[in-house]
C-alpha cells in the first residue's frame, strides 16, 4: 500500500471558499411598506387593518426579511497535515490551518481548498447559489402552507374585522357627539 501524497505542505498559503448567511430587509410586498391593508367588505364598509404579512408578534414594521447567502474566500496557512489510510475514509489527506487552530480547530480536506483566490471564489459562489436556491424553495413552500392555513382558519381576519367595526362605531359616535356640541 502506498501512502497518498499531500497536495499542500506546512506553511503554504491556500484558499477556502465558503458562504455566509445574512438577513436582507426590504419593504413588505403585501402592504408596500405602509403597514396597513385597506379592506372593503362585500357590504361596502371600508377600513384599515395592520398588515398581517409584516407583523411579527404584536409589532407591525412594514418590512420583511429574507436570508441571503453570500460567497466569501478566506486565505489560510497550512499548519498541519494528516494522513488517514483507513478503508472507510474517502479523503485520506486532511489539513489544519494556523488561522483556525492547529490541533484543536477546523479540519479541511483537499477538496475544500484551492490554490488561488479565483478558484475558491468560484466554489463559494456555487455553494451560495445552491444554499440560496434551497432557502428560497423552503420559503416558497412555507408561504404556500401559510396561505392554505389562512383559508382554513379565517378567525384572525374575523377578529380584525370585529376590531375595525368597533373602531368605526366609536368614530361615528365621536362624530355625532362632536356635531351636537357645535
Amino acid at each position: 500500500m502506498t501512502l497518498p501524497v499531500p497536495r499542500y505542505i506546512i506553511g503554504e498559503k491556500v484558499y477556502f471558499g465558503y458562504s455566509e448567511e445574512s438577513d436582507e430587509w426590504y419593504d413588505c410586498e403585501s402592504c408596500l411598506g405602509t403597514m396597513e391593508w385597506h379592506v372593503v367588505t362585500p357590504a361596502g364598509e371600508e377600513f384599515d387593518i395592520e398588515c398581517p404579512a409584516c407583523t411579527y408578534g404584536y409589532i407591525c414594521c412594514g418590512r420583511q426579511s429574507r436570508h441571503i447567502y453570500r460567497p466569501f474566500v478566506r486565505e489560510l496557512t497550512i499548519g498541519s497535515v494528516r494522513i488517514d489510510t483507513a478503508a472507510y475514509n474517502d479523503e485520506p489527506v486532511a489539513y489544519m490551518c494556523e488561522e483556525t487552530g492547529v490541533g484543536s480547530g477546523s479540519v479541511y480536506y483537499e477538496t475544500m481548498l484551492a490554490d488561488n483566490r479565483e478558484t475558491a471564489m468560484s466554489v463559494a459562489k456555487l455553494k451560495a447559489a445552491a444554499q440560496q436556491q434551497e432557502m428560497d424553495e423552503r420559503k416558497r413552500k412555507n408561504d404556500e402552507e401559510a396561505k392554505k392555513r389562512a383559508k382554513r382558519n379565517p378567525s384572525w381576519h374575523e377578529k380584525e374585522l370585529r376590531k375595525a367595526n368597533k373602531r368605526i362605531k366609536e368614530l361615528k359616535k365621536m362624530v355625532k357627539e362632536f356635531s351636537h356640541d357645535t
